[in-house]
């Protein structure tokens, strides 16, 4: 697995960074936002999210579309994500004390959901199964 993936707009970098939380028993990812200052990351500004395993599972939803939005909150830290279903782009907003807004291509948006797949596999028992666990998942999720 890539050591992290990170995407850059005009004001806004989101970082994603594969770490195993603290026990080691879930492989997890950092995500990071942080303003943009001529095309370099402000580390100083940046916030981070941790997600847990339920919380990977449903991000897993709206890369894939099988839900249409879902936020990661911490300690008045939060990373909101939205998939748009009439152009299929991610949409990637976060804040702690300023809101930073991303918008995601649809191509950036696949390797998201590929790395984000992976590392949910990771954790699984069955990885076989996790297309079944999406699914299940959104379902629960919607409420259908």
């Amino acid at each position: 697995m890539a050591k992290h993936f990170q995407l850059f707009g005009s004001g806004a970098a989101f970082t994603v960074e594969p770490v195993d939380n603290a026990k080691g028993s879930v492989k997890t990812f950092n995500l990071e936002l942080s303003p943009v200052r001529d095309r370099k990351p402000i580390h100083e500004e940046k916030f981070i999210v941790q997600p847990t395993l339920s919380e990977l599972s449903l991000l897993a939803c709206v890369l894939t579309g099988l839900i249409p939005i879902y936020d990661v909150r911490r300690n008045g830290k939060w990373i909101f994500f939205e998939r748009q279903t009439t152009t299929g782009n991610l949409f990637i907003k976060g804040g702690l004390r300023n809101v930073l807004a991303l918008p995601v291509s649809a191509g950036d948006g696949f390797v998201l959901a590929d790395i984000v797949l992976g590392r949910l596999a990771e954790n699984l028992k069955a990885p076989s199964m996790l297309e079944h666990n999406l699914k299940s998942t959104a379902k629960l999720y919607l409420g259908k």
